[in-house]
């Protein structure tokens, strides 16, 4: 990959290099030092690809280039070229961190991406990427923690190696507002370090597998807006570090599981609604404390059963919004 240039490098417009990733000691060598200061942006942070193409002596490029364990560009059109290949790839063999946030990137991710075998950051939210995540990124890049691809153009169905082995220490998986079809991947279970889970807003279907609750570590789980049917997940009540758990707008079935009051004490925001959810409303349910919000309005309930708990709701949790 290329260095990327900025068509419009007007004062809202960011790009560059992270300064900390620049070889080490390269602030301090003779003739350097004033130059450094040149290119840091006001935080500090941040160098701008066009200063570093400018100033820096072109001997000196590939070497940087080699080095080099951050790339971010934010808010620019900066745009993939389709025919970059593996060699100016492997220029970047060391970067860690890709950022590019709302750069007006269109179509699918090119393949040569995969020679950054060393990222564990991807973040590209507010583009225009489309077709499929290549199976790439669930299978040659087994660094990766983080990664975010909301608010994109993303079609067919998730790669089922997202949740291979390599991703044992995944942490936030964001792939929410794009068109992403197919079932649930039952391998996402074995991401078991994962804490943050977004697949909102997609058009997902089939059921919710059971793996969900190896979870342990997962604060945020939001699948509402999808096309997914069959229950909740009975032992959904053991992933006892969830905070928020939005499923609402899909075609759920069943009871609400009676485990679900497990989570009790740190569930800030549970979402049941406008499913298909039948059954007894559990008990459990009023010895939630630190809920802000709890919605389970829009299902198929019976009125009786329906009332006599909306009192109980409304008297045992005080602090709590409720929808019911």
């Amino acid at each position: 990959i290329d260095v990327p240039k900025v068509i419009d490098q007007s004062a809202n417009k960011r790009s560059g290099i992270l300064a900390k990733d620049l070889p080490r000691g390269w602030d301090r060598e003779d003739g350097y030092a004033q130059l450094w200061d040149e290119l840091k942006d006001p935080q500090g942070e941040w160098l701008s690809f066009d200063r570093v193409l400018e100033l820096i002596p072109g001997s000196e490029i590939n070497h940087i280039r080699a080095n080099l364990e951050g790339l971010k560009c934010e808010h620019t059109d900066m745009k993939f070229d389709k025919t970059l290949d593996r060699q100016q790839s492997r220029c970047y063999r060391r970067v860690v961190e890709l950022n590019f946030v709302s750069n007006n990137i269109v179509g699918e991710l090119p393949d040569c991406l995969s020679e950054l075998t060393r990222l564990r950051v991807i973040n590209m939210p507010e583009n225009v990427l489309s077709s499929a995540i290549p199976q790439y990124v669930g299978s040659v890049l087994t660094e990766l923690v983080d990664i975010k691809f909301n608010y994109n153009q993303f079609s067919s169905s998730l790669p089922g190696s997202l949740g291979c082995k390599f991703y044992c220490n995944m942490i936030n998986l964001w792939l929410f507002d794009n068109n992403i079809s197919g079932p649930f991947p039952p391998t996402l279970g074995n991401l078991t370090s994962l804490k943050s889970l977004k697949l909102n807003n997609n058009a997902l279907s089939g059921t919710i597998p059971h793996g969900l609750s190896n979870m342990k570590s997962l604060r945020e789980c939001c699948l509402q807006n999808n096309n997914l049917t069959g229950a909740i997940p009975t032992n959904v009540g053991s992933m006892t570090n969830l905070r928020v758990l939005t499923l609402w707008n899909n075609e759920l079935t069943g009871p609400i599981p009676k485990g679900i009051g497990e989570m009790q004490r740190d569930m800030r925001l549970l979402c049941l609604n406008d499913n298909f959810l039948t059954g007894k409303i559990p008990d459990s349910l009023t010895c939630m404390q630190s809920l802000v919000q709890l919605s389970i309005d829009g299902n198929d309930f019976e009125d009786m059963e329906v009332a006599e708990m909306r009192l109980v709701l409304n008297d045992k949790l005080k602090r709590t919004v409720v929808k019911l």
